[in-house]
């Protein structure tokens, strides 16, 4: 009996000891699983019969994964090429000049913001939300689609934009619980890798929470903003010069000139820095906005330089090689040898850029000239210049005001004009009317210098934004007045 005993609590000892391997038998699925490309998270305590097997539900996620990108992809191939514009004889819609807007053919399956729901229904956890995410695209002018009486209508802004491609098989799960997953995947191109997360609903899908495109490209941007400027230039009159970029330290020196219509006084002289202080504090403002801090001195009264010419100087813009000639200096750069002979090198020395207003008190329409060293003559123009008319007459075209001066001293670090007066392709000087409208290379506000804006095109081509957006490079092409 003392046998039969001791066998009996052996066998119910080894039944506790099997019954107790349960969770160790889970971990050694995990263990002998490829855990290198993603991680399984269990929420609580559960039976073996509960636990989720971790292949099936990798292979779940990336099933969602390709069959959202390939309804993504008709999607957006329509989106941003809009074939049918040129295939077909679309209805024109009235819209924003200069933009051209066409209603879609009632059969169309995108015809509607109704079909549009339909078609992605089962796509996104909250489709509207990623739906209205779509309708917010691209980035400057209007969208590319809008709805009219519930009829999609469709603009040409910005046809043939972005390519949306995933390089295939490159979707790989990270991360993953039992109702929610996190996947990796490479975009073609540049190579841009981002993630996605797909939650499964109580109707056992599992949908992705964003876009995969709208994903890409804040991935892009995020990978875009880390680079370097230096890497991005698309021309030499960017960091070139005597004033490369506006970061750092700049040192702007004034030189007003009394020629044989015009002199100055001390008032003018205060007055002419007034409006340069506004600009300056303007400019650092706009730096910070891109988070970038810069200082910028200029000379104040008792430190600029005063020049006097017998002549009389033109106030033509296209008459400007006067900058040189007057200050009767043999060789290049005529200007910069009369800045060294009148400011200290250690004072020059002491700022990472430097550039000089060359001031009149008349009308006149005011200019700037920059270094590029892909001009014949760059040399002659190392030391960058405006040329700055102070008239203070509203009733005059070109009067001055704290924006021109900012206006002027942008195009010295690299900026380009964005109203286009002699531009032959008016389709860019539309665009750039809808685009930049409020711009301060475009729009000088007479009143407040806040009205107006530093664009990121602007930013970067003077070096405070780190890389051109796609759907601004045609601008990159003008030179500046």
């Amino acid at each position: 009996m003392e046998n039969i005993k001791k066998t009996a609590f052996l066998l119910l000892a080894l039944v506790f000891l099997l019954t107790g391997c349960v969770d160790y038998a889970g971990s050694s699925v995990l263990e002998s699983s490829d855990t290198s490309s993603y991680t399984y998270v269990t929420t609580g305590t559960s039976s073996e019969e509960s636990k989720p097997d971790f292949e099936s539900l990798k292979e779940d996620v990336i099933n969602a994964f390709e069959s959202a990108l390939e309804k993504e992809t008709v999607f957006v191939d329509f989106l941003i090429n809009r074939d049918i514009i040129e295939e077909n004889n679309l209805e024109t819609y009235d819209g924003e000049y200069p933009f051209v807007y066409y209603k879609l053919p009632e059969g169309h399956q995108f015809s509607t913001t109704e079909k549009i729901a339909n078609y992605f229904s089962g796509v996104y956890t909250d489709f509207t939300s990623t739906i209205d995410s779509f309708f917010s695209y691209p980035y400057y002018g209007p969208s590319a689609m809008f709805v009219t009486f519930d009829q999609l209508v469709i603009s040409d802004n910005y046809i043939g934009g972005d390519k949306f491609e995933i390089i295939p098989n490159s979707a790989k799960v990270t991360d993953i619980t039992e109702n929610q997953a996190t996947v990796s995947f490479k975009t073609a191109g540049d190579s841009f890798t981002t993630d996605i997360t797909i939650s499964l609903t109580d109707d056992g899908e599992w949908l992705l929470d964003d876009s995969l495109f709208l994903s890409m490209l804040r991935a892009e941007e995020a990978e875009l903003i880390k680079s370097n400027w230096l890497d991005n230039i698309t021309e030499g009159g960017m960091n070139s010069g005597s004033a490369t970029t506006l970061t750092g330290s700049t040192l702007l020196i004034n030189v007003f000139i009394d020629d044989g219509e015009s002199e100055f006084d001390i008032d003018t002289v205060n007055s002419v820095l007034e409006y340069l202080t506004e600009a300056v504090d303007y400019l650092k403002d706009a730096a910070s906005d891109y988070g970038s801090e810069i200082d910028i001195d200029f000379t104040d009264s008792q430190n600029s330089l005063f020049f006097n010419y017998n002549g009389i100087i033109p106030d033509d813009l296209n008459d400007n090689l006067w900058t040189n000639y007057i200050f009767d200096y043999d060789g290049v750069d005529a200007l910069g040898q009369y800045i060294a002979d009148n400011i200290s090198s250690s004072v020059l020395e002491g700022y990472d850029n430097y550039g000089v207003l060359l001031h009149l008190n008349k009308q006149g329409r005011s200019y700037a000239m920059y270094c590029n060293p892909e001009y014949y003559d760059s040399n002659e123009y190392y030391t960058e210049r405006a040329v700055m008319f102070y008239s203070t007459d509203f009733m005059y075209d070109y009067f001055i005001c704290p924006s021109t001066y900012a206006h002027e001293i942008l195009h010295l670090y690299g900026a380009l004009d964005l109203y286009y007066p002699y531009d032959e392709n008016s389709e860019r000087a539309d665009l750039a009317n809808s685009y930049f409208w409020n711009e301060i290379m475009r729009y000088t506000p007479a009143d407040n210098i806040y009205d107006a804006t530093i664009s990121k095109f602007t930013a970067f081509k003077v070096g405070l934004f780190p890389y051109l957006d796609d759907q601004l490079a045609l601008f990159d092409a003008v030179v500046p007045e």
